[in-house]
């Protein structure tokens, strides 16, 4: 009885160090020793998120603190301020140094959709430079199940960059804010000698005399002495030129002229007043609005042809022949637009500024419109880019 006795407790230890040593090695298992760190949450960051402004019309910043720099992260912010509908999601992303590429569910294009011109162009800054600025990119694809991602207003083929704050675009327009603007009035004048019916408009009562006389002079000399690209004794079945005040407001005025020689074709052309800087500004004073409208160009981005005898499917398959990228239409931007300094110098083009938006007056081949190739076609373009 005693053996069996002991015999048991013997066995009864043994099970129990076996059992001790098994429960050890459980506790000392890697697995276990780093659940607590798996478990941790993802560190802090912070970034800027973008999005409109109580007016709509330029975008402002805020800093947030996120729990890890992800892009659903940052959608997540943007749906707080409305930049993206609530059933924005992420469907991949991925980055490849400074370029970015983002693919969206079927939501934002829908909310998308929903926005006019000015809407569009704030969810897609907002966007944009919420990634370009968190990911220190440089561009971003931006797409919607797989596919481009379309509006009623454009097709978004191509990487964006950086949407500038409009506002900022206000401020870079030369000369010194403070300057207290001309005083003025129009009216009407008009040249009907020799055939030809030409109306255009003058400054009066302005407050500086010196100024409203060369301003005069030179809307006078550009409406009635633009010398044809023919001989200058063609006579014209027709002759007539009139003009649209497109722009003004204390600060600022655009003309825009069209012309009608008949045979001869119809053209269009433009002159652009600061009354606060004093001076007839060209394209190449809008520098940002430059950049973004080749850019744009170039790239299939938002713009709108709104010459009534072309359409955009036209124009872009004419581009597609031409082949120009951005720094091509930089190079012909710079040469737009009337310089009162040398007048005998005709323009390669025009802008104007209607509705507070940049237009462009593009010059083109006539055979393009089907029309004989002698003659040039002006394409009227809405860039979409707000400019005052």
């Amino acid at each position: 009885m005693k053996k069996r006795l002991v015999l048991w407790l013997a066995l009864l230890m043994l099970f129990s160090v076996t059992g001790c040593a098994n429960e050890t090695a459980d506790v000392e298992t890697p697995d276990t020793e780093q659940q607590p760190e798996n478990g941790e949450e993802a560190e802090e960051t912070k970034v800027l998120i973008y999005y409109g402004n109580a007016d709509a019309d330029g975008f402002e910043q805020k800093e947030v603190m996120i729990k890890g720099l992800t892009p659903e992260n940052l959608i997540g912010e943007l749906r707080k301020l409305s930049v993206v509908s609530i059933d924005t999601e992420v469907k991949s992303f991925e980055q490849d140094g400074k370029n970015l590429k983002l693919d969206l569910s079927k939501g934002f294009s829908g909310y998308l959709n929903m926005m006019g011109t000015s809407g569009e162009y704030i969810v897609m800054g907002g966007l944009v430079n919420t990634f370009l600025t968190a990911y220190d990119g440089e561009n971003i694809l931006i797409t919607v199940e797989g596919e481009t991602l379309e509006t009623g207003h454009t097709s978004y083929e191509a990487p964006l960059v950086f949407f500038e704050p409009e506002k900022e675009q206000e401020t870079e327009t030369p000369g010194t804010e403070s300057a207290e603007p001309l005083k003025y009035r129009l009216t009407d004048a008009s040249d009907t000698e020799n055939g030809r019916s030409v109306y255009y408009p003058q400054f009066v009562d302005m407050s500086d005399g010196n100024i409203q006389d060369q301003w005069n002079t030179a809307i006078r000399e550009i409406a009635t002495g633009l010398k044809p690209e023919t001989e200058e004794d063609v006579e014209y079945d027709t002759y007539t030129v009139d003009y649209e005040i497109v722009a003004c407001s204390t600060e600022f005025v655009s003309f825009v002229f069209r012309r009608d020689r008949g045979d001869y074709g119809k053209d269009v052309f433009a002159i652009n007043f600061d009354m606060v800087n004093r001076k007839c500004v060209r394209l190449r004073d809008w520098e940002d609005a430059l950049d973004e409208a080749a850019h744009n160009l170039a790239t299939g981005g938002y713009y709108k042809i709104i010459s009534k005898d072309m359409d955009r499917e036209a124009f872009d398959e004419f581009m597609k022949r031409m082949e120009p990228d951005a720094d091509d239409y930089k190079e012909q931007f710079n040469l737009y637009d009337f310089d009162l300094e040398n007048l005998e110098e005709e323009p390669y083009g025009f802008s104007y500024v209607k509705d507070d938006m940049l237009v462009l007056v593009m010059y083109i081949p006539g055979a393009v419109i089907g029309d004989h190739a002698g003659v040039r076609a002006t394409v009227e373009i809405d860039t979409g880019i707000k400019v005052r």
